[in-house]
């Protein structure tokens, strides 16, 4: 457990030096995320694969496009595209000592690489009965890891992003997440072949779109 808190808080380091270090609006690609979130949703929600093969998505989706204007109040930051564990070294007490394979990094408004505490660090691990474990304070394994998190980050964005902020940065987790999970070839070629390979955008983009932000930030204030 304690190995695992330093990993997600240290994870949480990570992610939240970019916000203390914005780039200007010109660094921001036009085919990035941030910039192309509003059309690539709008394909999205009438893409007739999303609601034949994924339905309880299109709920989630309408949410992050009712949103995705906020992502102008976010700073713009270098955004690693892959935080997954084969690019991260730890030491064997679970603390960061480097991130490798920076080829894709691009700049995008903060908060884009969230998805990856819940895909790498949480979700993944839920087939895993002891991160449902409870714990002696009430909270599971999972609430716990998520909770030090937030509160890590938020600690470690003082001054440079505020609760007021919340709201933006799950709109920016969310468009990450939909671009990471759902993707328009995908979905062409599910309907093509009539197969159905949506299972990682089912089990996380609701799992991400469920963070608790701002509870975290209030209990570690």
């Amino acid at each position: 457990m304690v190995k695992g808190t330093r990993t997600v808080t240290d994870l949480a380091k990570f992610i939240a030096r970019a916000a203390t270090h914005p780039q200007p609006a010109s660094t921001c690609a036009i085919d990035s995320w941030t910039r192309s979130a509003a059309s690539y949703l709008d394909r999205l929600l009438v893409h007739p694969g999303l609601g034949k093969h994924a339905p309880e998505l299109i709920e989630v989706v309408t949410d992050v496009k009712r949103d995705v204007y906020l992502l102008d109040t976010l700073p713009l930051v270098l955004n690693h595209v892959d935080l997954a564990p084969t690019n991260i070294f730890t030491n064997d007490d679970g603390t960061f000592t480097n991130v490798i394979d920076w080829d894709g990094a691009r700049i995008e408004a903060f908060g884009m690489s969230l998805w990856s505490l819940y895909e790498y660090f949480i979700d993944a691990r839920t087939s895993n009965s002891v991160y449902e474990q409870v714990l002696e304070d009430g909270r599971t394994v999972r609430e716990t890891l998520e909770q030090a998190f937030w509160r890590q980050l938020w600690e470690s964005t003082s001054g440079a992003l505020s609760l007021t902020d919340a709201p933006a940065i799950r709109a920016s987790a969310m468009v990450g997440a939909v671009f990471r999970y759902l993707d328009e070839d995908n979905l062409d070629e599910i309907e093509e072949s009539g197969g159905d390979s949506l299972a990682r955008a089912k089990m996380f983009i609701p799992s991400i779109h469920a963070m608790k932000i701002v509870e975290s930030q209030v209990e570690g204030h």
